[in-house]
């Protein structure tokens, strides 16, 4: 009896040594992107003081461009670890900013997303992750504390810095309107895109009269809502409130 309880025992441990094994491994490819993303922000930051405006942040896109071409931007929400750059293409869903095989993927947009972000209205997509890498901690906002006191987004270009607000949150499906991009600033179809966001918001914000947002640039960020495949996406909306352009960096 003895000797079945030591085999039984012994079974146990190692059924606990594969598993953490197991689970150690599987947690591998996080680690290495957090660290590669910890790297690249020491060589396209050139300032981190946190009590810097973010405004004033200069990213080194000289730098970003000679790692990859794709990389067209910059997003930045304080106090958030969504510090990461901006690739341009959907192939990006499962590849690094380096453009190697990724699991946790890179932010990213549209393929016919002009380099300089110019259209009014822009999305940016990732990866909801359980770690809060890429857009993980996304899932925050459906809190409106989180949302009030993380409302600003700041997005970087080699050309400008802009500032966006964000004044709505809400789940829908993939083939949701909010997904064009291809809008005409003050066209009927880009009011109501506007409006569309502002009523489907899950709280009112602090949100600027709908007929000031109509005229200025608005920024989707979008992620699933949740970490099995899913055709549901959740998405935070922000308008455009600051902009400051520059020479090339």
């Amino acid at each position: 009896m003895r000797r079945f309880f030591n085999v039984i025992s012994l079974l146990l441990v190692l059924g606990a040594v594969i598993f953490l094994w197991l689970a150690y491994q599987s947690h591998l490819p996080f680690d290495k992107a957090k660290g590669e993303n910890r790297a690249l922000k020491e060589v396209a930051i050139q300032s981190q003081n946190n009590q810097e405006d973010p405004m004033e942040r200069n990213i080194n896109f000289s730098a970003l461009k000679k790692i990859n071409p794709d990389i067209i931007g910059w997003i930045y929400i304080p106090n958030t670890s969504i510090d990461y750059p901006v690739l341009k293409g959907d192939q990006y869903l499962y590849r690094n900013f380096k453009g190697g095989k990724s699991r946790t993927g890179s932010l990213f947009t549209f393929t016919d997303t002009s380099e300089d972000f110019s259209e009014i209205h822009t999305c940016i997509f990732g990866h909801n992750m359980n770690v809060n890498q890429m857009f993980g901690e996304l899932k925050e906002y459906r809190n409106m504390d989180f949302a009030q006191s993380h409302s600003f987004v700041y997005l970087y270009t080699p050309m400008k810095t802009c500032c966006y607000e964000v004044f709505s949150v809400f789940d829908c499906w993939k083939t949701d309107p909010v997904f064009n991009c291809h809008q005409d600033k003050n066209s009927d179809s880009y009011k109501q895109l506007v409006q569309d966001m502002i009523s489907s918001s899950v709280f009112i914000m602090n949100m600027k009269k709908a007929e000031l947002i109509w005229e200025k640039q608005t920024l989707t960020l979008a992620t699933c809502s949740n970490y099995t495949r899913t055709a549901k996406r959740f998405t935070v909306n922000a308008v455009e409130i600051k902009t400051v352009y520059h020479n090339f960096r």
